[in-house]
């Protein structure tokens, strides 16, 4: 049967449900589904763009999505359109690849880094010494409260007080 292009095959599976999937229409011809294409893998979604966080932006969306660093590892998808955060890098077959989601890995190809604003940077290096400094003043004031416990026993032992 050879079918114009105005001809639409359809049918409706509602995820879950086995007892879901529909006849197929083609047409005016309706008859029973032969069979379904089923995606396996869940999908990564972009995220919005953070200046916080390594990022990279995706210009294609024939980029394909891997378990592994690898060329030669399973495809499990390809990006969409848009920002995915970077939580690690691996260089491998010629290629800086991109975890975007746990075991999710993509080349960069047709792919754009954005690393962290260095002013943002800067401010999680300040906040960290200022926590640091924070915490050392505490030990310390806990070092001296010690020290004259101390010493108040020592003299309350020698009788001087």
């Amino acid at each position: 049967m050879i079918f114009c292009e105005t001809d639409i095959l359809t049918s409706e599976y509602r995820n879950g449900d086995p007892n879901s999937f529909r006849n197929a229409k083609v047409g005016d011809f309706n008859g029973n589904l032969l069979g379904v294409l089923h995606y396996p893998y869940q999908p990564v979604m972009p995220v919005e763009r953070s200046e916080n966080a390594p990022q990279i932006k995706t210009t294609d969306e024939t980029l394909r999505i891997r378990k592994e660093p690898s060329l030669s590892s399973e495809i499990v998808g390809h990006v969409r359109l848009g920002f995915y955060n970077v939580l690690s890098t691996k260089e491998n077959d010629g290629y800086t690849w991109y975890e975007i989601s746990p075991n999710r890995w993509c080349a960069n190809i047709t792919t754009e880094y954005l690393p962290p604003s260095e002013d943002d940077f800067i401010k999680k290096i300040e906040e960290y010494f200022n926590a640091m400094k924070r915490e050392i003043n505490s030990i310390t004031g806990e070092r001296d409260e010690y020290k004259n416990r101390n010493e108040k026993a020592i003299k309350v032992l020698k009788g001087e007080q």
